[in-house]
Formats: structure tokens, C-alpha cells, sequence
């Protein structure tokens, strides 16, 4: 599918109520987790009016972004309306089994819930293998949340987007200065140098999380992750917005759905 970036917005709420009516069967979308899920970064004084929301790779109704919920939609034209996005920040696991009875409240039964949980954990401070587990019991106990309320709903947790080595290719020596440091995850030395050591260190950090997020996944047959698309996503430097390379913009929230919907879409069709 080909999406051309607009930069005109829906006046909406960028988190859509599920309507009043009873419907048959999963319908409408569901986003549970943090920064990743929310939006942040999308926002330009053009579309501040619709709210970060709006511009969600997951949720979003803004056009330009061409998000998950908007593709289901055309699929099936009646899950307009039924979307709704919890995702908050810099959200732990811990926050996701409350995170679901919120969206659970506003899409009683989504045909899809996305869950972006990956970095609200992670500590670089020696201490990430010890909290993997908590990691997990809260994503856990999120999805089991959403199976009891909604068995035939499908959950998805998605890997983290890209990984830290790409940075190497795409910041600037001044961008750089933000991720210099002396921590073990820096990918920057004080004085501005790659630091391998750094990247390898934050790759094996998220992939540890991302291991036990599939592994409680498979738990459940209602569950799938995301095959890995999240992280093989190749992020360019126009997908962020004011030399922020922690979010990214309308337009890398438009590749990015882009990129996942063939893993998403697969899962619709119970592939």
C-alpha cells in the first residue's frame, strides 16, 4: 500500500470511543505501552489541535500517518470509531494490566491490541537481568487481562524499533552529544567518539527484554510478537523531528506503519 504525506490532520480526538452500539465479534484496535504507542514526536504546531494521539503509527487518525487503525478500517469500514490508545510516556510493564482495563473500558472487544512495552524497563545499570522477570509478569498479566475480557481478540508485542547501531550512520557529531556519556549503555564517548562497547551492550539489553516478552507471548494462543519487524526497521534522520532521535515524526510514524502492517495484517487474517 501506498500512503502519500499529508501534512492536514482529522479534527478528532486522536483516540477514538468505541460506539454505543453492541457489535458481533472482535472489532476495533486497541495501543497498550509507552512512548512508542503514543504519538510523541508526531506533533507540529499544524496539528497540535488533534492531540499526540493523532498522529500514532498504532491509533493515529491523522492522514498522513496512515496508521494500523486507519488500514483496519479499510479492511473492514465499520472498526471506524473503535480504537483507543492507553499508552502513557515512559510506561513501565508494570503500568499495562491498568493501561488494558482503560482501553478495555473504551473497545470492549478490539480485534487487535498492540503492545509497545519495550524501554520504560530498561535500567543500564547492571541490574536488567534481574528485572527481566518483572518485566515480564507485567506484560503477563496485561495480556491475560485482555484474553479474559476479550478471548477471541488478537495481541501483538512488537520489538523495538531499529537498533542502537544504526545511530552510527545517522547522527551528526553535534546529535551525537546527546548519547555521549560514561554509562554503559552510552553510545558516545565524552569526547564524542563511537563506542561499540556502548551499542553492543544496549543491542543485548533490549533483546534480553524482547526474549521474554515473546516467550510470555507464546503463552497464550491468542498472542503473536511481531516477528521481529519492529527491529529490523531502518530509521533515516527525516523521521524525527528538532534533532530528536528518541521519537519520531508524522512521517516516521507513517514508515514505520508502513513497515509492521504486513506482520499485523498477517495476524488479522490469522496467518
Amino acid at each position: 500500500m501506498t500512503l502519500t504525506l499529508v501534512a492536514t490532520v482529522l479534527l478528532t480526538t486522536g483516540c477514538a470511543t468505541s460506539a454505543s452500539t453492541e457489535v458481533e465479534g472482535p472489532l476495533g484496535i486497541i495501543a497498550l505501552g509507552n512512548w512508542t504507542v503514543t504519538g510523541k514526536g508526531s506533533l507540529t504546531p499544524e496539528t497540535a489541535d488533534a492531540g499526540m494521539f493523532a498522529g500514532s503509527w498504532v491509533t493515529g487518525t491523522n492522514p498522513g500517518v496512515g496508521s494500523i487503525y486507519q488500514r483496519m478500517i479499510e479492511r473492514r469500514p465499520e472498526t471506524d470509531g473503535h480504537a483507543a490508545n492507553a499508552g502513557s510516556g515512559g510506561a513501565r510493564a508494570s503500568a499495562l494490566e491498568g493501561q488494558a482495563s482503560q482501553g478495555l473500558a473504551e473497545v470492549p472487544v478490539p480485534e487487535l491490541v498492540v503492545i509497545g512495552a519495550i524501554g520504560g524497563d530498561i535500567r543500564c545499570d547492571g541490574s536488567d537481568a534481574e528485572n527481566v522477570a518483572q518485566f515480564g509478569e507485567g506484560m503477563r498479566s496485561a495480556i491475560q487481562a485482555v484474553v479474559d475480557a476479550s478471548p477471541k481478540s488478537r495481541v501483538v508485542v512488537t520489538t523495538q524499533a531499529g537498533r542502537p547501531a544504526q545511530n552510527e550512520a545517522i547522527l551528526t557529531p553535534e546529535q551525537a552529544r546527546k548519547f555521549a556519556g560514561k554509562g554503559r549503555c552510552d553510545l558516545y564517548t565524552p569526547d564524542g567518539a563511537w563506542n561499540p562497547t556502548g551499542a553492543a551492550y544496549l543491542t543485548g539489553v533490549i533483546e534480553a527484554y524482547e526474549a521474554e516478552q515473546s516467550r510470555v507471548c507464546a503463552e497464550f494462543p491468542q498472542c503473536s510478537d511481531d516477528g521481529g519487524a519492529g527491529a529490523a526497521f531502518v530509521a533515516l534522520p527525516e523521521y524525527f523531528s528538532n534533532d530528536d532521535f528518541d521519537h519520531l515524526n508524522a512521517i516516521g510514524q507513517a514508515a514505520y506503519a508502513d513497515h509492521v502492517w504486513p506482520e499485523l495484517e498477517a495476524v488479522l487474517d490469522g496467518e
